[in-house]
């Protein structure tokens, strides 16, 4: 297969690709899984240091935050439904127990 110059390919046509090929999507899920489990982690932990010590990290723990939305955002832009909720859901669950403030409104319930 000949290399593309994929700065000028639209998402439509990434998404055509990817429903082309199953093991490549198979593959990018994977990935997505040990990613979000990755940055779940790590917002655990950094959730659990005392104040003092997390005012330290702060950007190390947007980061993670950051990580977990975007995993889920793409996941949603290539048809991964199920994977992108999974990811959110968890994301959400996290700010559930840690800064309960910043939880979606319909988790609140």
């Amino acid at each position: 297969m000949a290399s593309r110059n994929l700065k000028n390919v639209k998402l439509d046509s990434l998404a055509l690709e990817v429903n082309v090929y199953p093991a490549a999507a198979q593959k990018a899920n994977e990935v997505v899984r040990k990613m979000a489990n990755n940055a779940e982690e790590e917002l655990n932990y950094y959730f659990k240091l005392k104040p003092q010590f997390r005012a330290l990290i702060q950007d190390d723990l947007q980061r993670a935050f950051y990580m977990m939305q975007e995993l889920s955002s793409i996941s949603g832009q290539f048809g991964e439904k199920a994977l992108s909720d999974d990811v959110a859901r968890r994301l959400n669950d996290i700010v559930k127990v840690y800064q309960p403030e910043l939880a979606t409104p319909e988790s609140k319930k």
